[in-house]
């Protein structure tokens, strides 16, 4: 296995260039975008990290995380797709959250990553990264929402919450998804998507439901695939609602720039 890490960082992107760097970077302080590259036999992706502004700052605190999988159109091997993705969160989440977002190749589908140890990539940045382990949330775009449909149902007792946003969702046998009864989930989508039809949400959040899932729906009267999700990536609402979900109690969450202790839910 090979790691190599890239950083970026400066008050818009003033690229730090000319070296490379392995098992280093958790150390370094203020340091907003990560630039790597994660390797097995089986797996092969670039990736990028965003770390909040004061990380590092308190050697004892660990992050939140959101693991974000975008949608088919940042496929490929060059990562600044994925500023595109960044560039429609709420101003402050960046400042609440860890985020990591993995490249998928020109080609390939979450799937079949996540079938080839998409989960161990996710461990190496658990072990890279100041992260809190019962705060991990999946975020999915489109055919990002596929995948965190499959990788949450893959390991259920991971996540703390997920988000499927626009997805269309990837099992034949709903019934699959009742593993997720004690995971909360949010679904959205937009009731004139032409490209992923909203009754493929609508199928995956009755299913959980009728079996006693911790689901909740918001269907977009007037948005089609694209600004749909983009409303859902934009909604600061979701973040908070992260946020509020443990695998273990949280107390003193930071979140809309005020201090509450919150408890999340736990499982048993």
């Amino acid at each position: 296995m090979r790691t190599t890490y890239g950083i970026e960082r400066s008050l818009f992107w003033i690229l730090v260039a000319g070296f490379m760097l392995t098992g280093l970077l958790s150390t370094a302080q203020g340091a907003e975008r990560v630039v790597g590259r994660f390797e097995t036999p089986k797996l092969k992706i670039s990736y990028l990290v965003f770390l909040p502004e004061d990380y590092g700052a308190d050697s004892g605190r660990k992050w939140p995380l959101i693991f974000l999988l975008h949608g088919a159109g940042s496929r490929g091997d060059n990562v600044d797709l994925l500023n595109q993705v960044v560039a429609k969160l709420p101003q402050g989440t960046m400042e609440q959250f860890i985020y990591v977002l993995p490249q998928c190749p020109a080609g390939r589908t979450w799937v079949e990553l996540i079938l080839e140890g998409l989960d161990a990539f996710l461990n190496e940045v658990m072990a890279e990264y100041a992260i809190d382990a019962n705060r991990l949330y999946l975020v999915g775009l489109s055919m990002g929402g596929d995948g965190a449909w499959f990788l949450a149902i893959t390991y259920p007792e991971r996540f703390a919450a997920i988000a499927p946003l626009g997805a269309g969702c990837c099992f034949g046998d709903t019934g699959k998804v009742c593993v997720l009864k004690n995971v909360p989930v949010w679904v959205f989508h937009g009731a004139k998507d032409t490209i992923i039809n909203p009754i493929r949400s609508e199928v995956m959040v009755e299913a959980l439901k009728a079996c006693g899932g911790n689901v909740k729906f918001t269907l977009y009267p007037d948005a089609g695939h694209v600004d749909g999700i983009t409303r859902a990536v934009q909604t600061p609402e979701l973040y908070e609602w992260l946020l509020q979900h443990s695998l273990q109690p949280v107390v003193n969450v930071q979140t809309s720039g005020k201090r509450m202790a919150t408890w999340g839910e736990i499982k048993q």
